[in-house]
């Protein structure tokens, strides 16, 4: 086991390796919860008690959602069983859909709340621990993914998706996607990550928009993500693929595009490109919680 660690810290670098095993086992340990109001509730609670959000109105706007998503919530599944002929549709739970839904809202933003305290400086504590805020986003990411492992396997998405991101590598001050990212390169993507079957969507202002810093991740899918444009509060608009937790990914191939400072470019040139291949055998693939 200890050959298989330090070949993990030479792969993917010592961080990303030890903060991956750390993600893992919390995400193994988090609480098992059966509905989406005992997911939600230690995000809710915690982003209400640390930074004054989530408030009464962004509760009943979350609710009023939810209830609008149950009305069609039995629509939405015989249409699923009709396209896939998959009789596993009509028995799958509305919790589980209901959670998959409200991943989507932008507003509460459960996945910005969430994604916030993983990137946060303060997400790791002495001891082999993680902050307040990893483990109560935690008990929602676990639910999320029990959800999307409980889909029927014909959900569970093989091609090519883009992620756009208002943002360029390592930084506009040290502009290098290519540096950031060399062909061969091992990195993984900690938390659920939405991407799109299309390009244009890209182009939207929540992704990359059309101006200043941008870069647009091409991934080719193994089979490890899953199609749920049909749950999702952008349905057909953004035909979402959702890729879980801590997957593993290599570079295939990388272009600077951008002009984050306007320099040459009053609109910022075109978005820089990374192009990534999805890894699905290594030690901490998130489906050996949910598939074992």
């Amino acid at each position: 086991m200890a050959a298989v660690e330090d070949t993990l810290d030479c792969v993917y670098g010592t961080d990303a390796a030890n903060w991956a095993r750390l993600l893992f086992k919390t995400l193994q340990d988090a609480l098992d919860v059966d509905t989406l109001e005992q997911a939600v509730a230690p995000i809710r609670d915690y982003v209400r008690k640390a930074y004054g959000a989530w408030d009464a109105e962004a509760q009943d706007d979350f609710e009023g959602q939810l209830q609008a998503f149950e009305f069609v919530l039995p629509d939405v599944l015989q249409k699923l069983r009709t396209m896939h002929g998959e009789e596993g549709f009509l028995t799958f739970p509305a919790e589980f859909a209901k959670t998959i839904h409200s991943y989507t809202f932008e507003t509460p933003s459960i996945y910005k709340f969430c994604s916030k305290e993983l990137f946060s400086p303060s997400r790791r504590l002495p001891g082999g621990k993680v902050s307040d805020g990893v483990r109560a986003a935690a008990v929602f990411y676990k639910f999320l993914m029990k959800a999307c492992f409980a889909l029927p396997k014909c959900m569970r998405f093989t091609g090519q998706v883009q992620r756009g991101v208002k943002h360029v590598f390592p930084s506009i001050a040290d502009h290098d996607p290519t540096g950031q990212f060399p062909k061969d390169r091992m990195l993984f993507w900690f938390e659920p990550k939405s991407t799109s079957k299309k390009m244009a969507v890209m182009y939207k202002e929540h992704f990359c928009g059309h101006q200043g810093p941008r870069t647009i991740f091409t991934v080719a899918l193994q089979g490890f993500a899953f199609d749920i444009k049909e749950f999702s509060a952008f349905g057909e608009q953004e035909d979402e693929v959702l890729v879980p937790a801590l997957t593993a990914m290599k570079v295939t191939f990388s272009q600077k595009q951008c002009d984050p400072l306007c320099l040459h470019d009053p609109a910022g040139g075109y978005p820089d490109q990374v192009h990534v291949e999805q890894i699905v055998d290594h030690p901490f693939n998130i489906a050996r919680i949910f598939e074992a």
